[in-house]
């Protein structure tokens, strides 16, 4: 896959899960695909809204087993946030925000996908990576990207 240098790509909760969790089928799929990513010189980054889901997901399989481990939790953040650059919502990715949910019409969970695309927009990125592409299909008529495994 060629990849212009020097691209940033925002990687959905999803992949990140996939990264921490042995998820047969996906985990090995999405290592290659940011080695590949990041070795054609794009830098793969998370927003904070990826890492607030990802402690529901992971919070929500642990509650499964009936045990939450707080200090795995934070020790996965901590990873998290030293491999990625992680990107804050800012005034302007509130108001795209805003105006994604009134444009398309969102509501509910889109929401949150939409939050994503707001702070990657408000930061010049415009690729998106996830194994749920049906989440930003209204991202491409903001020229983005939706790259997957």
């Amino acid at each position: 896959m060629a990849m212009m240098a020097d691209k940033a790509i925002v990687i959905d909760t999803n992949i990140v899960s996939y990264l921490r969790n042995n998820t047969p089928g996906y985990t090995d799929k999405a290592i290659e695909r940011i080695r590949d990513l990041m070795e054609n010189g794009c830098s793969v980054c998370v927003t904070e809204q990826i890492l607030r889901e990802f402690l529901v997901t992971q919070s929500n399989l642990q509650k499964i087993y009936n045990k939450v481990d707080y200090n795995q939790l934070q020790a996965d953040v901590d990873y998290i946030k030293s491999q990625f650059p992680l990107y804050y919502p800012s005034g302007q990715s509130v108001q795209l925000l805003s105006d994604y949910v009134y444009r398309y019409q969102l509501k509910a969970k889109k929401i949150h996908d939409a939050n994503i695309v707001a702070v990657a927009a408000a930061n010049n990125i415009k690729s998106i990576f996830t194994n749920n592409p049906s989440d930003f299909s209204f991202a491409l008529n903001e020229g983005f990207e939706i790259i997957t495994l």
